[in-house]
């Protein structure tokens, strides 16, 4: 019974132990996911509005399963905002002294003030073009006082760059132009994915900035309508210094700045201060901001499985997943998988049954012939049937294989041992209990008590050797004994078999949670890293930096940027009710930034990466990752400026339109990194991106426009240029420029 109990409790054990391994593996999977996906999340809806980033990853889920003529935008209208848009003066003296790392730090500091305080002022960052940086008051929720948020962010990011200017000493200052309307804010293409807004107001306010003054907040009459007399204004005269103010005559005005917003100084050390200010990590009162440090994920995971064990309904469970007697799972999937599960302890069960069935067979086997006989043969059988299932087990561990017919062998197995025992029980009732063995005991028995006791004592013996009663019988004891073992083990059986399957519930649920968790994370992964370059992603998923010096930055020294603008669109959009104001428009838009982005699936275009896109305007480069070996990376983007021109035409084929686009390419050493700790941006910043995007914005439509550096790379690569000569780009000067002769194109172009 020891023996019985002993070989029941370890394979159960070890069953229960292996189970809890696994279910705490899960749990601990599983929070660490939460965990993750709780800096993902953060990610991106510091990026993208909750229900934008809720339409991705529905539609990532589905599949886009969707069959549709036009692909799926993601984009909404809203009514009664205010879109702010600040460039910073002087940003070019402030980059030119810096490196890599000083440049992306010194952004990141600015940024991500500016971060919070659009926050505190109930704004929305969209998005971070090289310096200038513009939000939106009003989007995520409708505000009646929009117009007076933007204004307040437009005057602490004043205030903000003055602490640059008193920490770097550079003349550097803000210009900042604010214009209250309506517009379309969404996503568009399939890689990259940055939230933007688009409306007639959005390039109203976007002209607001560059023809403001720096330092002053330069606003329109509707803005200064929803102010309410919040500010007081003077004339702004904006249409003196732009051309698009003037031809649309809008009347513009200036806010006027008493100084009573200025941030107010403190007795220590005013550059500590400052920088922990403007690094967001004081307010603007100087308290500091305190962050709260996680805890232990092995003190988080023991705290979880103590409140799980707590919650377990046994009888809930039972009724729900279990038949009442048999104790077998209800759900057929169900059953099948625990019994695969605990087939692997089949080998530990087969040699308890083994050892139990050799010791019975040496007691009950010595003094009946039948009986040798019969264990003999059923002996025979249950080590074929052991060595076989532990060769087949053997042979198939290491590779994953359908499963052996566990059930099988181990029905062969108890029914042998079950006829065994049967048939060794009736061989031993029905049998002549006297065979020559007993026969002979009785005898010496006999003798040996005749020669030591009275006859009668001898004859008490002989009447207790030869004529005792049935209840008497050792047959009859041993025969009780086995019944009552049967029940013991029995109920012990089943009990252990219960716990099992509570057991196996709690993993399965276990398991459940963290599949569902890891969909989730991994839906989360795949927009982030189509927000992010999958290795910024991977950087940024990390713990978050202990100083400035851990943020993300490199310099690349030998990249290659290109922009191509779609000529023709600005004058095709048009808000109208029946293009539903403009959406329509945006619809063709996204499907021509969509057919640019599946242009990069091109495995020889892979070195490129989208960097975001501008408007109409499309930013890619080459060279930021790996080691630039040869001028390889030059000529992947060249490939992909004429796919961009073969793209174009075959779009203005279906959709009956005239666009057209000006590309400019540059090379040379460029910074790249992420600014916004909190809202991260990647970007590429440095004189070789401002030339990449004049080599566009001065260029042709339907050419491709380089530098001379580019064109000497490219000459060496068998392509052809046509010189344009000295031309005068705006902040550079003038340049010699060339025109890539763009060979006959046709779809299979490459």
């Amino acid at each position: 019974m020891n023996i019985n109990g002993i070989f029941i409790y370890y394979p159960t054990e070890l069953v229960q132990r292996r189970t809890f391994r696994e279910t705490r593996k899960y749990v601990e999977n599983r929070l660490q996911l939460i965990r993750d996906n709780e800096k993902q999340e953060k990610i991106l809806l510091s990026v993208l509005p909750k229900h934008i980033a809720h339409e991705l990853k529905k539609d990532i889920e589905g599949g886009g399963a969707e069959e549709s003529m036009f692909k799926k935008i993601f984009i909404r209208k809203h009514e009664n905002i205010s879109i702010l848009f600040a460039d910073i003066c002087g940003f070019t003296n402030l980059a030119s002294g810096c490196t890599a790392e000083d440049l992306v730090m010194t952004l990141n500091e600015l940024f991500a003030r500016f971060d919070k305080l659009a926050h505190e002022n109930h704004c929305m960052r969209i998005k971070i073009l090289g310096d200038c940086y513009y939000c939106v008051s009003g989007l995520s929720e409708p505000r009646p006082d929009h117009a007076v948020c933007a204004v307040s962010m437009g005057l602490d990011m004043i205030d903000t760059i003055k602490l640059i200017r008193d920490l770097h000493g550079v003349n550097v200052n803000m210009r900042v132009g604010i214009h209250s309307g309506r517009a379309h804010c969404g996503v568009l293409g399939l890689k990259k994915w940055q939230f933007d807004v688009w409306s007639d107001d959005v390039t109203l306010a976007n002209h607001m900035e560059s023809g403001g003054i720096a330092g002053r907040i330069h606003i329109t009459k509707a803005t200064l309508d929803a102010l309410n007399d919040t500010f007081k204004v003077e004339p702004g005269n904006g249409h003196l210094r732009s051309k698009y103010l003037a031809a649309h005559n809008v009347e513009t005005f200036l806010i006027l700045h008493d100084g009573s917003r200025e941030i107010p100084r403190i007795k220590v050390n005013p550059i500590s201060k400052k920088e922990l200010q403007v690094t967001g990590f004081a307010d603007r009162q100087g308290h500091i901001v305190r962050r709260e440090l996680s805890r232990p994920i092995n003190e988080e995971v023991d705290n979880y499985l103590e409140k799980g064990i707590d919650a377990i309904n046994k009888e809930a469970w039972k009724n729900e997943y279990c038949k009442k007697f048999s104790l077998v799972f209800k759900p057929k999937n169900m059953e099948s998988k625990f019994l695969a599960y605990k087939a692997n302890a089949t080998l530990v069960e087969i040699a308890c049954v083994l050892t139990v069935f050799a010791l019975c067979s040496l007691m009950l086997g010595f003094g009946n012939l039948a009986s040798r006989f019969v264990y003999a043969i059923s002996g025979t059988a249950f080590f074929l049937v052991a060595v076989i299932m532990a060769f087949k087990t053997c042979r198939h561990s290491k590779r994953k294989t359908r499963q052996l017919p566990n059930r099988l062998y181990k029905f062969f197995l108890v029914l042998v041992v079950f006829i065994a025992s049967v048939v060794s029980i009736l061989a031993i009732w029905l049998l002549p209990y006297q065979d020559l063995h007993l026969r002979q005991f009785n005898i010496w028995l006999y003798r040996k008590s005749a020669d030591y006791y009275n006859a009668t004592v001898a004859e008490q013996i002989q009447s207790y050797c030869e004529d005792y009663g049935y209840f008497a019988d050792l047959r009859c004891f041993f025969t009780f004994f086995t019944i009552f073992a049967v029940c013991m083990i029995t109920i012990q059986s089943r009990r252990s078999e219960m716990v099992a399957r509570y057991d196996f519930i709690w993993k399965l649920q276990a398991a459940a949670e963290n599949n569902e968790m890891k969909k989730n994370h991994d839906q989360n992964r795949l927009i982030l890293e189509n927000i992010l370059p999958a290795h910024v992603a991977a950087h940024f998923l990390t713990e978050q930096p202990k100083n400035r010096s851990e943020l993300y930055s490199e310099g690349r020294p030998c990249a290659c940027v290109i922009f191509a603008t779609i000529t023709g669109f600005n004058e095709f959009y048009m808000e109208l009710d029946g293009n539903n104001e403009g959406v329509e428009c945006l619809r063709l838009l996204n499907e021509i930034i969509a057919d640019f982005d599946q242009l990069l699936g091109d495995p020889e275009l892979a070195c490129i990466e989208k960097i975001k896109t501008i408007s109409t305007t499309y930013m890619a480069a080459s060279g930021l990752t790996g080691e630039v070996i040869g001028n390889q990376h030059v000529v992947a983007v060249t490939k992909f400026a004429i796919k961009l021109l073969n793209k174009i035409e075959y779009i203005n084929e279906h959709s009956f339109n005239n666009f057209n686009l000006r590309i400019g390419i540059n090379v040379g050493p460029v910074v790249a990194g992420v600014i916004g700790t909190e809202k991260p941006h990647y970007d590429i910043w440095g004189n070789t991106v401002n030339v990449a995007s004049r080599m566009d914005s001065s260029g042709i439509p339907g050419k491709i426009q380089v530098t001379e550096e580019v064109k000497q790379i490219l000459e060496k690569e068998n392509f052809d240029f046509d010189c344009r000569g000295e031309i005068n780009v705006k902040g550079k000067g003038l340049m010699t420029t060339y025109l890539l002769r763009v060979p006959e194109l046709s779809q299979d172009t490459f």
